[in-house]
């Protein structure tokens, strides 16, 4: 008889077919390492990565090349430019010019010399062009032309001429722009202690890809703290409007009447028949809610009305105070309340804004103990250089804060609802 076939379940066959080509693929890149000069994970930074403080020589070379366009605005030639019209004195006017040959100079018979028959001439050609000769103690005229500079605006004068000249006399002559006062004024900070803001921050050692264990555990707390109390103050918000919002749902009892209460003065109580009430219909129970809603959702309107004419009231009555309290504490020559802050590196930034729009506060750069990179492999960049400047522009007033501008739906979306009856026929 012949010999059962083993199983195809037990664990040497099990053992047969695993796969073990992941591992075998990573052994092998292991050996591959070892064999380079080590693994690669066990290796220190230094070992991995070295600083280039030298840098690629043919980028030197390249941003080392000058345009032509540079070459030829700083070249200054010794030669004066050529003049489309004739000067007030010009004294080289002759037939011979511009052919190449040179005047005889010759004495005249009559005694009058070249220089002076130039001179003769150029007046009867352009009798305006000749001037009275300058007198010698008054200052020379220095002639400073740039061909490059912005053109200066005419005046309001000069406009109006001009456009009487061309007829234009029922239009108005477009004003001169004039610059404000504030503009040669160097720009005022946000800071609160009202000291000029660095253009570029000193950063806290805290915010380091690899920091210190103190200074980083130290900024971590505070700014715990801080992150805990704007908690605190938004549930004490929501729970305000949640009470207001209880306290408009409440709809105001009527007084009762007077008549009501009184009690008639005879003994006898005078029988009135009530009508028995009918019972009302679904659309007049409908028509109730409708009533009732809209009662309570005017009544509502108007009590948020009136809180936001409060909520204003208070708000300029505080300004108003504010501003006389600081007008107040300018006046007798004090500062306003010290700030405790930086003064070298300051962080508040006053509640007053430069512009329509607040400036918003600054992103948390603070990494949490799971963010932090142990290698430089595995560092994850942070931040944004041009938020950055942007934003210390608008610290230190340079710029106002602006509201960032979405583009709407011009047309309003029209949705229909669709009928099922129309799709049979």
């Amino acid at each position: 008889m012949a010999s059962r076939q083993p199983s195809r379940k037990g664990k040497k066959a099990w053992r047969k077919n695993v796969d073990i080509t992941d591992v075998s693929a990573g052994l092998e890149s292991l050996r591959e390492e070892i064999i380079q000069g080590g693994v690669v994970k066990e290796k220190a930074d230094n070992q991995l990565f070295a600083l280039d403080t030298t840098g690629d020589v043919a980028i030197a070379k390249s941003f080392a090349k000058k345009l032509k366009s540079d070459e030829i605005l700083s070249s200054r030639s010794a030669l004066p430019a050529i003049e489309g019209r004739k000067r007030a004195h010009s004294t080289a006017i002759s037939s011979t010019r511009g052919t190449g040959i040179l005047p005889v100079k010759k004495r005249r018979s009559n005694g009058v010399s070249y220089k002076d028959l130039d001179r003769l001439r150029s007046i009867a050609t352009n009798p305006s062009s000749h001037h009275n000769p300058r007198d010698k103690d008054a200052p020379e005229m220095k002639i400073d032309y740039d061909p490059w500079a912005t053109p200066i605006a005419a005046p309001e004068e000069k406009l109006a001429e001009k456009y009487q000249a061309k007829g234009l006399t029922f239009l108005e002559a477009p004003a001169v722009l004039k610059e404000p006062k504030t503009l040669k004024q160097p720009p005022i900070s946000l800071a609160q202690t009202g000291k000029p803001v660095p253009a570029v921050r000193r950063p806290e050692a805290g915010i380091s890809y690899n920091p210190e264990f103190e200074k980083w555990d130290a900024l971590l707390q505070a700014e715990g703290e801080k992150a805990v109390e704007e908690e605190k103050k938004r549930l004490e918000e929501v729970k305000e409007r949640e009470r207001i919002k209880a306290l408009a749902a409440i709809p105001e009892i009527e007084p009762a009447s007077e008549g009501e209460g009184d009690g008639g003065s005879d003994g006898e109580t005078p029988i009135v028949k009530r009508k028995q009430p009918e019972r009302k219909t679904q659309a007049q129970r409908n028509k109730q809610l409708r009533r009732r809603a809209q009662e309570l959702s005017t009544l509502r309107a108007k009590l948020a009305k009136k809180q936001a004419a409060e909520l204003s009231l208070i708000r300029k009555y505080a300004k108003g105070a504010d501003r006389q309290a600081r007008a107040l504490t300018l006046a007798k020559g004090r500062d306003v309340a010290a700030v405790e802050d930086d003064e070298k590196n300051p962080k508040l930034m006053r509640k007053r804004k430069f512009g329509k729009v607040g400036m918003g506060k600054a992103p948390l750069e603070l990494q949490l103990p799971e963010e932090l990179a142990d290698s430089l492999r595995t560092l994850k960049p942070e931040g944004s250089l041009l938020r950055d400047r942007f934003r210390s522009l608008k610290e230190r007033g340079v710029v106002e804060s602006r509201a960032r501008i979405v583009e709407r739906r011009r047309y309003a979306r029209k949705v229909s609802e669709r009928w099922s009856y129309k799709d049979f026929k």
